[in-house]
C-alpha cells in the first residue's frame, strides 16, 4: 500500500489549522442550515471530528512538552472518548463531498 509514503507528508501543525479553519466556517454556516437536514448531519459530524483534532493534537503536544503540567488518567480517557466519538461521527460522514474536501485539505498548504 501507499499508506507509509503518504504519511510521511503529513504535516500535523497544518492539519491542526486547517481543521480549525474548516470548524469555524462550518460552524458559522450552520445557522443557514435546517437542523433536520442530512447537509445539517454531515456538517455537524464533521465539526466534530475537526474540532476533535485540534483538542487532541493540543493535548499531545501539551503531555511531550509541557513539563510544567502533569497529564492525567482521567485527561487521558477523555482523549480516548473523544477520538472514539470523533471516529464515530467520522463513518457516518466520510463518504460525503465535505467530508472528503476535509481530508484533502488536510493534506494540501494553505498558500
Amino acid at each position: 500500500t501507499h499508506r507509509p509514503a503518504i504519511a510521511r507528508h503529513f504535516q500535523h501543525a497544518q492539519m491542526k489549522a486547517a481543521s480549525d479553519t474548516t470548524a469555524k466556517r462550518l460552524k458559522a454556516g450552520m445557522g443557514k442550515l435546517k437542523p433536520a437536514s442530512r447537509e445539517f448531519a454531515v456538517a455537524q459530524g464533521l465539526v466534530s471530528v475537526a474540532e476533535s483534532f485540534v483538542v487532541l493534537y493540543q493535548s499531545r503536544q501539551n503531555a511531550d512538552y509541557d513539563l510544567s503540567n502533569s497529564y492525567q488518567e482521567t485527561d487521558a480517557l477523555s482523549d480516548v472518548y473523544r477520538a472514539v466519538d470523533a471516529f464515530k461521527s467520522w463513518k457516518a460522514i466520510r463518504t460525503e463531498q465535505l467530508a472528503q474536501d476535509y481530508l484533502l485539505s488536510l493534506l494540501i498548504k494553505d498558500r
